[in-house]
């Protein structure tokens, strides 16, 4: 009973603590989670995914841990805080990329999970027990090497070097945080899902009950997606912009939506065409909403407040506009009030940044 105890504090603790770091995505997985379970409970929504849209999205996933571990990790912290033990370094480096494969694969272990009670043979259920264990693997492996290889390989100066813009890498520097890659997968892979099964059955959405909830959801995604920008403002260098480039307001902003664009353009293009077929009136109205969405994230993302209280925020936004997106469209001016407001005080803080 007291072991049984102390790994709950112990459970307790680590969620506690993945709260406090990234409380954006952790509050969004639970607000979709929420949604979900509400929608089909209420038989909303119902998915019954085929054999092909299941490996299909097991696979998006899996690239999606595989890209990510390709990226740079700082192990300095953990090597120092075990650089009194007996621990060799290699099996001290090893446990730590172990762990960062697992988080890595977070996403598609829940996944496989879930995807074990639609397997209809023997064969889909080995595969979605065998995929997560070989992609968590091939994340370790990835990332030890790659490690390895950073730290044998000489640098060579008259090695030709990756020309990229400059404007685009630091762009990609700043605002691809975990955060925002983790939110990015998970609205990525439901949109597929979603949209996969809608127009497997598609005469289901000539019912305007069917193509509301449709939009909505998609709505609800594009907003989840969008808040992942929260923990990318905070990971800009502010020092270096406060002190070698302090660039205006207008810069930063629009950085930011071109980062956003080309995110989710591709996104955004499929969804317009998609609700062309669907209902073009209800197309034009969330589109509208998910603009207003995009650029109050940006807003409220520039404010100095505090993350917790952001997302919160952002939250009863996303309520609000999903709600005006269902009243006649002569009310959908009032969802822009929000982001005129929070422009305002985005554009009256954001030098606060330099501060940091």
């Amino acid at each position: 009973m007291r072991l049984m105890l102390f790994w709950i504090n112990v459970i307790f603790k680590r969620v506690l603590s993945l709260f406090k770091t990234s409380p954006v995505m952790v509050i969004w997985i639970f607000v979709i989670i929420g949604a979900f379970i509400f929608a089909a409970a209420n038989r909303h929504l119902v998915i019954k995914p085929d054999n092909s849209t299941l490996v299909i999205v097991t696979l998006l996933l899996a690239l999606f841990s595989v890209l990510a571990s390709f990226k740079n990790y700082d192990t300095i912290p953990v090597l120092t805080l075990y650089s009194k033990s007996n621990i060799a370094n290699k099996y001290i480096l090893a446990g730590f990329f172990l762990k960062k494969a697992f988080i890595n694969n977070i996403l598609l272990i829940i996944f496989c999970i879930l995807a074990l009670d639609s397997a209809s043979n023997i064969f889909l259920f080995l595969v979605f027990i065998g995929v997560p264990v070989f992609f968590i693997f091939l994340a370790f492996l990835i990332m030890y090497k790659k490690n390895n290889y950073a730290n044998n390989q000489s640098i060579k100066k008259e090695k030709r070097a990756l020309r990229m813009n400059p404007y685009i890498k630091t762009i990609i520097y700043d605002y691809l945080t975990p955060d925002f890659f983790a939110l990015f997968a998970l609205c990525v892979s439901l949109f597929i899902v979603i949209t996969a099964e809608y127009t497997g059955n598609f005469n289901s959405l000539l019912a305007m009950k069917n193509q509301i909830t449709y939009f909505i959801i998609v709505f609800v995604l594009f907003s989840a997606g969008f808040s992942g920008i929260i923990e990318s403002i905070q990971n800009i260098n502010w020092k270096y912009q406060a002190i070698i480039t302090e660039n205006s307001f207008k810069y930063h902003y629009k950085r930011t939506l071109h980062f956003i664009a080309l995110a989710y353009g591709l996104l955004l293009a499929v969804f317009i065409i998609m609700g062309c077929l669907i209902n073009p009136f209800l197309m034009f109205k969330y589109v509208f909403c998910i603009f207003i969405i995009m650029f109050s994230t940006i807003n409220i993302a520039f404010t100095a407040i505090n993350k917790l209280i952001k997302t919160v925020i952002l939250c009863l936004l996303v309520v609000s506009t999903a709600w005006i997106g269902t009243l006649p469209v002569f009310y959908m001016p009032l969802s822009a009030i929000p982001v005129l407001i929070t422009f305002i005080k985005a554009k009256n803080e954001y030098r606060e940044w330099y501060l940091l």
